[in-house]
This record gives structure tokens, C-alpha cells and sequence, in this order.
């Protein structure tokens, strides 16, 4: 007789998997919005190179690279996977990736740059250059949209 079979463990374990790598994608893809957001060269205050003049971003907008320390450090890790830290850009240090995650199933995508936490979050009267919060709200819409599109296999038996 025809009939058709739940195995929830079965499920639940494709689903997760399923889950994890659509939120790696997502990740993927903010990780990069965020570098191509950063400007090669600023338009505010000049400061002396050796190769040149750098110009810094106006506060309140994306940091202008400098060195491109911080660019080439913006990386995604996530729990289960193989490094420590997250993979990072010729300029980049390889502690500079964001940190594996602790807890299970999480995704992330960030920075151990030092002086990263001073651009993201001093207040904006003081310079602050955020990098990371604009992509918020664009992460939560493409994740939503990404698991709206999500179709789970069905099993006949």
C-alpha cells in the first residue's frame, strides 16, 4: 500500500545542513557588499604617505582604505568549520578574520581589526565611520528572502 513517510531526524538533520549553507551564502555575500561599500580614497582630511597622499571618508560614511588592513580582514566564519579565524586578504593579518563562533549553528561576519570597534560604534559628532550596521538591515532582508525560497525534498517511500 502507498504511503508516505516522516522521518523527522532525517529532516531535521537536511534541513539544517540546508539552513547552515544558505546562511553561508548570505554571508558570503554581505561579507563582500561590505568591502565593495569601503572607497579606495576619501574626500575629508589628508594625511601623508609614503607613496602619497590618503585621504580619509567623511564622518558618518564608510572608511576610506588606507592600508587595506581592514578591508582584506572582513571575513565570515561559522561554527563547524575547519579555522579559527575567518579568511583574510594579503593586507590583512591572519588573527585580523573574525573569530569562529562559540555557540552551534551560527554564522558571522566581521573583523578582529583592533581599531575596527572605534569606526563602527563612536558616535557620530566623533567620527564614526560605520561599516558594518548599514549591512544590517540589507542581511536580515536577504536572509529572509533567501529562506522564503526554500523548498525541503520529500521522500516517497
Amino acid at each position: 500500500m502507498p504511503q508516505i513517510t516522516w522521518n523527522e531526524a532525517l529532516l531535521t538533520k537536511k534541513a539544517k545542513l540546508l539552513g547552515m549553507a544558505l546562511l553561508r551564502e548570505t554571508a558570503e555575500t554581505i561579507k563582500n557588499r561590505i568591502k565593495n561599500s569601503m572607497p579606495e580614497q576619501g574626500n575629508y582630511k589628508p594625511y601623508k604617505r609614503p607613496w602619497g597622499t590618503h585621504y580619509s571618508s567623511t564622518p558618518g560614511s564608510r572608511p576610506a582604505v588606507d592600508y587595506g588592513r581592514l578591508k582584506d580582514s572582513i571575513s565570515v566564519n561559522w561554527s563547524g568549520g575547519m579555522y579559527l579565524y575567518g579568511e583574510v586578504g594579503p593586507n590583512a593579518r591572519y588573527s585580523d578574520g573574525v573569530r569562529k563562533p562559540v555557540t552551534t549553528d551560527t554564522v558571522v561576519v566581521g573583523t578582529n581589526v583592533p581599531y575596527a570597534a572605534v569606526l563602527e560604534n563612536t558616535a557620530a559628532t566623533k567620527g564614526n565611520r560605520p561599516f558594518l550596521k548599514p549591512e544590517l538591515q540589507v542581511a536580515r532582508a536577504l536572509t529572509r528572502s533567501t529562506l522564503q525560497g526554500v523548498r525541503l525534498p520529500v521522500y516517497e517511500k
